[in-house]
């Protein structure tokens, strides 16, 4: 006894076509959100880490800026100071002076000393810090622009909802490497927590690139660029 396999009615076919294209479409909706939200926090970490950059190699500027200033002043100022003094001591009350102001001058000799030394060492971590959360920040931002790719594509016919989920994956993958290679502080978080802030740095490059575009069609006699 043969058995035979019954066809699919052609409306059972049109049913579970109609039925994956809302499936798809719905899918495709969900991930656009997931890639959009992905995409705006990672510009926004890439704003934190040039935040935290440029706050390390400031405090790097002005340490050296004071460590040079102090160590002029124990090398010139205080020592002019304390020779022209001693030169003018001729009582003992004034020798008695000098015993003050001399211990007076080697704890100054003393802290400038320690400063120095200090900033030898903490001008290389701030400068270290500083890049580590540059490179971070280049990090967020391929991310970012990795993101914005894999959304543009969302629309190709072609592709299966399999691969949005493999795309998202591997952002989600990279966001947690990302999220672990460097430590922000909670203050920085707080500071730049209003989304207007980030959107507003991420307007002026936006800006940057539509004057850049502009100056492309332009002719060269009417670019007018001041020497420094």
């Amino acid at each position: 006894m043969s058995s035979t396999r019954t066809a699919p009615a052609l409306d059972d076919v049109g049913g579970e076509e109609t039925d994956y294209y809302k499936y798809r479409l719905q899918t495709r909706g969900e991930y656009e959100d997931l890639l959009t939200e992905l995409e705006f926090r990672s510009r926004r970490m890439a704003v934190i880490n040039n935040y935290e950059a440029a706050a390390y190699e400031r405090k790097a500027y002005w340490t050296e800026i004071i460590a040079a200033a102090l160590g002029a002043f124990s090398v010139t100022g205080l020592g002019i100071w304390l020779a022209q003094l001693q030169s003018t001591i001729t009582s003992a009350v004034a020798f008695v002076q000098l015993g003050t102001l001399g211990i007076f001058g080697l704890m100054v000799a003393f802290v400038v000393q320690l400063i120095s030394k200090g900033s030898e060492r903490v001008l290389p971590s701030f400068s270290k810090r500083a890049e580590s959360h540059i490179k971070a920040a280049a990090a967020w931002q391929r991310l970012a622009q990795r993101a914005k790719s894999f959304r543009i594509q969302l629309d190709n016919p072609k592709l299966d909802i399999s691969t949005f989920a493999e795309w998202y994956e591997q952002l989600i993958e990279q966001k947690e490497k990302l999220s672990s290679m460097i430590i922000i502080p909670q203050s920085t978080f707080n500071l730049l927590e209003d989304p207007k802030k980030v959107f507003a740095e991420m307007k002026k490059q936006r800006l940057m690139f539509l004057q850049y575009l502009a100056l492309e069609h332009m002719d060269s006699k009417d670019l007018h660029v001041k020497n420094a």
